[in-house]
């Protein structure tokens, strides 16, 4: 298992295939490993680009519509057709915007949930206006601002390191995130060096899935 926690906390899941990620992190809750000390050394993460990135960026250069299947929050699947905009990286996390043709209005997709290849359709748009996507950035900022947790994490962790607490003297911080599903996924990952103090729906939520391993795995 230490080998595990060494090879994990080198690559920070970002090298390693969604099923091997997903072994860890079930272990990692078995085990109820999660302190991560700095003895292993200072891991780099390594960014990845999402395996959609390529096609949507050509889709707006080319301004041509996609459509492709998207994951929402609470775990159902939907196809998505979109006028792609903009490519943008926030807080650790890819995201699109673009115009939702069937909600008829501007939407910020987070590519980690896209779950599909993207289909290139054969229809073309206008490119929108500065001030449509200026007002859209708008609101993405506005949902990232309002979207707070609080978390106290233990000292000389690779945690502290991840959320800069080592200069916080009880190891508590607030961050923002763009979606609790995913927060409560790369919380999970630091086990025990993490606390979630709040919001309560967030402490739900991790438990929750841990709820779920211990239960794959019984």
């Amino acid at each position: 298992m230490q080998l595990l926690e060494l090879a994990a906390s080198v690559w920070e899941h970002a090298a390693l295939s969604p099923e091997a990620a997903s072994g860890i992190t079930r272990l990692r809750a078995i085990a109820a490993v999660g302190e991560r000390n700095l003895i292993t050394g200072i891991a780099p993460r390594v960014t990845t680009i999402e395996p959609s990135f390529a096609s949507l960026k050509r889709a707006i250069d080319e301004q041509i519509t996609v459509s492709f299947r998207y994951r929402k929050a609470d775990g159902e699947e939907a196809v998505r057709t979109v006028q792609p905009w903009q490519l943008s990286h926030t807080n650790g996390l890819w995201m699109l915007l673009g115009w939702d043709t069937e909600r008829k209005s501007p939407r910020n997709y987070l590519l980690k949930r896209i779950h599909s290849k993207v289909d290139h359709r054969a229809e073309n748009f206008e490119k929108p206006s500065k001030d449509a996507i200026s007002e859209a950035k708008t609101e993405l900022l506005s949902h990232y601002s309002g979207n707070v947790a609080r978390i106290r994490v233990t000292p000389g962790t690779t945690a502290a390191m991840h959320f800069e607490t080592h200069n916080q003297p009880n190891g508590e911080t607030s961050i923002n995130f763009l979606d609790l599903q995913l927060l409560a996924e790369e919380l999970l990952e630091f086990g025990s060096a993490v606390k979630v103090l709040e919001p309560i729906v967030l402490k739900e939520l991790i438990q929750k899935m841990l709820r779920q391993v211990i239960a794959n795995h019984a």
